[in-house]
């Protein structure tokens, strides 16, 4: 309930996408998800994925990777004190 960490590894075709897949349609409707199945390298690129997947506006024009995170770290915050989670799936 408080939140936390899983890594569930395993080779290439073990089933690690089709647990995924379940254990997301047992979740409540109050949870926010972001599903990376192909995530990117670069930090940076992984934040512009986690910020598209759970559908952020973000500002237009030269942000900062630091700038990316400030916004991505005040909706965290706003869901939460909404009553909502967020999970990040990678």
């Amino acid at each position: 309930e408080g939140g936390g960490f899983v890594q569930l590894t395993g080779e290439v075709g073990t089933g690690k996408t089709t647990i995924c897949r379940a254990f997301l349609e047992e979740l409540p409707q109050s949870v926010d998800v972001a599903l990376l199945l192909s995530p990117p390298e670069s930090p940076r690129d992984l934040i512009l994925a986690i910020a598209a997947e759970l559908q952020l506006s973000l500002p237009s024009g030269d942000v900062s990777t630091a700038e990316l995170v400030a916004v991505l770290n005040r909706r965290l915050l706003e869901t939460h004190a909404a009553g909502r989670r967020t999970m990040v799936i990678i």
